[in-house]
Formats: C-alpha cells, structure tokens, sequence
C-alpha cells in the first residue's frame, strides 16, 4: 500500500506555465484532480482521505473532531476561519489547502500533530506544495541540490525544528502554522 500523497498547483495570475504543470501532473502521475479551479489544482494519489472544503479547497487526510474519535465525513462552509479554530475543532494527519473564491489568495494549514507533510517551492509564478519530495523531484520541478548554508545551521542547531529543508529552494510548513500565499513575493507566516 502507497502512502497518500497530494500536489497542489497554484497560480492566482493563471499562467501557461502553470497549465502546462498541470498537465504534467495529469500525464505523469497516479495522482487524480479533486480540486480544479483557474487559480489551484489538487490532487491525491488514488484512496488518500480528503474532503472538499467551500468555496475551492480540500483538506486532504484523516480528520476527526474534537474529543472524538470519529472521522469526520463532511465539514461546515466556513470551517477554516481560522486555523487556531480549525485546530480546536479537529484533530489528525491532515494538510488544509483552500483559496478564496476568486483564486486571489491561498491558504495552507498543517496539522499539529505533524504527521502530514508539505513541501513549498516556487518556479516562477508557480507555487508547489507537495506531501513528497519525489513527486516535486519525478515530475521535475525540482532538481535537488544541497543547500549548504541549512547543513552547516543544522550541525550547529540540531535541535531546532526549521522550516528548511536541506534542499535548495525547498521549504517545509512546520506542524500548525498556516501559510497565506497571495503572489511570488507575498506570503504571511501565522
């Protein structure tokens, strides 16, 4: 059995590079769209848990809600109003990916618990988030290179969980922080 695995594709300016890297996905992977709007595409490896979430996201694996422990099968329209309620509300593996009704703004929200990854790069305009390193590597929107300056960090402050990588332009969403995209050069850290 294959873990799950999700690739989200976003673009609020819509360009052709990010419809080409759209279709790459859809020809070169397993992976199934379940999101598929102007601005951001999603998609999961076939029998990853996943809901939608209005007006166009997903959350994408198990999430139970609070104080119980069974899975939610169907959320509120509003249900990431903020992510330190949406964390108060459920609990899990699970990753958020939502945008605004016109595509101008992206949210990514990490579970607490961690056990779900997400993995940021840009090319470009384009902004990648992925739960494996392989799928940005296989699909070649990365090539990996070492990014030296994080080893060197690293060695001096093992301890401290960062949000790089190790893989040049590659960072990582750190367990409940929720990431809010709105172009090459503005996200917000929360």
């Amino acid at each position: 059995m294959n873990p799950p695995a999700f690739l989200a594709i976003y673009d609020p300016r819509r360009s052709d590079a990010a419809t080409a890297w759209r279709q790459r996905a859809r020809h070169r992977t397993v992976l199934v769209p379940i999101v598929d709007t102007a601005a951001l595409a999603i998609f999961v490896s076939p029998g990853t848990a996943w809901l939608p979430l209005a007006p166009t996201g997903a959350v994408i694996g198990k999430l139970f809600g609070s104080g119980s422990a069974t899975r939610v099968e169907q959320l509120p329209g509003a249900a990431l109003a903020a992510h330190s309620t949406f964390a108060e509300r459920y609990w899990g593996d699970y990753v958020v990916i939502a945008s605004d009704a016109g595509g101008a703004r992206l949210a990514t929200f990490r579970a607490p618990s961690g056990g779900a990854h997400v993995f940021r790069t840009r090319v470009g305009e384009v902004l990648f988030l992925a739960s494996h390193l392989e799928l940005l590597r296989d699909l070649e929107i990365v090539a990996p290179a070492i990014d030296w300056d994080f080893v060197a960090h690293h060695l001096a402050f093992s301890h401290l969980h960062a949000r790089a990588t190790g893989i040049a332009g590659i960072s990582e969403i750190v367990p409940g922080e929720m990431v809010i995209d709105s172009g090459a050069e503005n996200e917000r850290h929360i």
